[in-house]
């Protein structure tokens, strides 16, 4: 019994296993880091179990028509990496602990706050692993609002790799006679927790109101997106000094307001690409059962579809990352596809191909037959072509 366990927390929470026992290898190779450590994994245990008490509640008052057990439901029931209200109770007790710990002298900047994201996490991977262990068969409930796996990868990584580089622009004379010194270190912890809560305040407010029959999430991210582009511009105002030299080159916290109001804007814009994509393909293959085209045009308005369509999401998402590191250098570059992803109500940016005939599951083998040969690819509509004319010679 106790090996059937083992191997089920082994093989399915690999993982969480690595990052807790490599961060706590990796920090403790550090000579003097056993007061933050310390306090670093007592916090990550501490927000952790809150957020499994937190679930425990919601699901068993699941069906109380109160509008607090409500709010607790939509925001903890998914598995508690999947659920907004997890995201946003980790980030917010790392910024408390950030604020509360950081300084500029003693340890250096990059160590404190390695130490610090580090004994975090794993502490976080530990009670993560135990709730999935402990509670596997609770979590298949259905929940309208969640993050996909690949979105909290994404946004947590763009997310910590701009507070590290926010470290840089710390010793800068701007910086140290600014009232936060790491206000670069900030923004992006700010940002991204800022639009956890916005997301589901969104949410919140049209689930509990007479707005529930227009709620989707075309509803839910454009009025995020309105909501975020007011938190950026408040966080680049206040937190920021007015301008800043590094390298030789002259910034401005005006230019990452920009630079953040056009990734937040291109990041709605590329999801909603991708659902006009999943829609337009979808309703496609309807039309090509019902209908005969020539096959050149049905050729053709594929290409179209899977590659002018499938890939202006992430052209967007690149251009916009560009544009981020031409007048921000790696920072704005960072701070960029931070914003993209920062809406939690968009999709991913990377969308699938939805016109693979195989994978159409839900068509008949005769559809699917049919489909073929009305709708070929580029190397078969050769191979007709190039068989037709041998067959003419």
């Amino acid at each position: 019994m106790l090996s059937s366990y083992a191997n089920k927390i082994l093989s399915r929470n690999f993982a969480p296993i690595v990052v807790f026992s490599l961060s706590f290898a990796a920090v403790l190779s550090f000579s003097h880091p056993t007061d933050l450590l310390r306090l670093a994994v007592i916090t990550g245990f501490l927000q952790s179990l809150m957020i499994i008490a937190i679930r425990q509640i919601a699901v068993n008052n699941c069906n109380v028509k109160r509008v607090f057990f409500k709010a607790l439901y939509m925001l903890f029931v998914p598995r508690p990496s999947n659920s907004i209200g997890g995201l946003a109770i980790g980030i917010g007790s790392f910024i408390a602990l950030l604020l509360g710990t950081i300084s500029a002298s003693g340890m250096a900047l990059f160590m404190q706050l390695f130490t610090l994201i580090m004994g975090f996490m794993a502490a976080s991977s530990l009670v993560s692993v135990l709730a999935d262990w402990l509670w596997d068969s609770q979590y298949p409930i259905a929940v309208s609002y969640k993050i996909d796996n690949e979105y909290i990868e994404i946004f947590l990584a763009a997310m910590v790799a701009t507070a590290f580089l926010g470290i840089t622009y710390s010793h800068l004379p701007a910086f140290q006679q600014h009232f936060m010194p790491h206000a670069m270190v900030m923004l992006p912890l700010m940002l991204g927790l800022g639009s956890l809560f916005i997301t589901y305040l969104v949410v919140f407010v049209v689930e509990t109101s007479r707005l529930k029959p227009f709620a989707n999430r075309h509803l839910i991210s454009f009025l995020s997106m309105l909501l975020l582009l007011i938190l950026a511009r408040v966080l680049t105002l206040y937190l920021l000094p007015e301008t800043f030299a590094k390298n030789g080159q002259f910034y401005s916290a005006v230019q990452l307001k920009y630079i953040l109001f056009g990734a937040i804007f291109g990041g709605f814009l590329a999801s909603r690409l991708a659902f006009l994509y999943h829609y337009s393909a979808h309703h496609f293959v309807d039309f090509l059962l019902l209908h005969r085209l020539p096959v050149f045009a049905t050729v053709a308005l594929r290409w179209v579809l899977n590659t002018l369509l499938a890939y202006s999401p992430i052209v967007i998402a690149a251009s916009t990352i560009v544009l981020g590191y031409i007048y921000g250098d790696l920072y704005g570059a960072a701070i960029a596809m931070l914003g993209i992803v920062s809406n939690a109500g968009a999709s991913r940016l990377v969308v699938g191909n939805r016109l693979t005939i195989d994978k159409l599951y839900h068509l008949t083998d005769g559809a699917k037959r049919k489909l073929r040969l009305v709708l070929p690819s580029v190397n078969e509509l050769i191979a007709r072509f190039l068989a037709r004319n041998g067959a003419g010679d």
